[in-house]
């Protein structure tokens, strides 16, 4: 069962990625530069400036791979149906209080198996 529930982000990402992105350059008049120079297997870090709640999907439509983001842990806990939502996009919870060791270890290993994660510094 832990496979499904891996292997279920990844498969919404798919299916969705191309009317997602299609919606994303029709209503948002958005242009997307150096998507070639993402690297297909290797890790990657994306960094992006942070300005709404759209800014995940934005990104992760625009990608070519299945992301996780780095997320602060004052979004957790408020309303179940988003921590469900925030858990099956393997969304890493950042402790902003106290040093985020759990965070650094998970998005270590993340990038250890050629993964792409995505911050909002």
């Amino acid at each position: 069962m832990a496979d499904l529930w891996a292997f279920a982000p990844r498969s919404v990402h798919r299916v969705f990625r191309p009317p997602t992105r299609l919606l994303v350059q029709t209503y948002f008049d958005l242009s997307v530069t150096g998507r070639k120079n993402v690297p297909a297997s290797c890790p990657v870090i994306i960094a992006s400036n942070h300005f709404s709640h759209l800014d995940p999907p934005l990104i992760s439509s625009n990608l070519d791979r299945n992301p996780r983001f780095l997320s602060v842990d004052d979004l957790f806990g408020q309303l179940l149906s988003f921590d469900m939502f925030m858990a099956f996009w393997e969304t890493i919870p950042l402790d902003r209080d106290w040093y985020p060791v759990r965070a650094m270890r998970t998005a270590i290993y993340h990038l250890f198996a050629c993964n792409l994660l995505v911050l909002f510094p």
